[in-house]
């Protein structure tokens, strides 16, 4: 009975708020272009120093000397992200601040990719990439459910105790995904 209308309530919000994730997934697609694009113009002097850059981070998670830097950084960096959306929750905001994060998000992931592609030998990209992309999933499902959740607020008038538990349980699947991200690449 409880689980079938957590399902009910879940199959709901997303049906309402369709037209939200669509807009959602084109500003986090846009902002991935704008991230290889951008790359893609920069000169070949700055690639190369970007490639310096790229192998000196490697090296350092490979002999996982960054490893707590990386993990505090991570937490602070999504705790900031997700303070954004949820404050906007209670604004008519609410869809441009997850279209904001969402593009930024984007860009980092089409310029790390492309820089990546661009930077290693094509065995030691798709390793990187596939080293990275679990913890992505993590983050940017985390956003696309805050920024969701933030935009039906408008609609659904939740009380500010429930908007906030929501947040928090939204919360440990980004933090979920930083302990992913500190496993996987050290």
């Amino acid at each position: 009975m409880f689980t079938g209308n957590i399902l009910n309530r879940i199959k709901y919000h997303f049906e309402e708020a369709e037209p939200y994730y669509i807009v959602l997934s084109v500003a986090l697609m846009a902002g991935s272009c704008a991230g290889a694009f951008t790359l893609g113009c920069l000169s070949p002097e700055l690639v190369a120093e970007l490639s310096v850059i790229m192998s000196n981070y490697s090296n350092f998670m490979s002999n996982g000397s960054l490893v707590k830097d990386v993990f505090f950084e991570g937490i602070k960096g999504s705790l900031n992200l997700s303070l954004i959306i949820y404050v906007c929750s209670f604004t008519p905001l609410a869809l441009a601040s997850g279209v904001f994060v969402l593009s930024a998000k984007g860009f980092c992931i089409g310029f790390m990719a492309a820089g990546v592609l661009k930077c290693f030998a094509l065995k030691n990209a798709a390793l990187l990439l596939l080293q990275s992309a679990p913890c992505q999933l993590f983050s940017i499902a985390a956003i696309y459910l805050m920024s969701g959740v933030g935009t039906m607020n408008q609609k659904v008038h939740r009380s500010f105790f429930q908007n906030t538990i929501l947040f928090i349980l939204i919360y440990l699947i980004f933090i979920l995904g930083t302990v992913c991200e500190v496993i996987i690449k050290c």
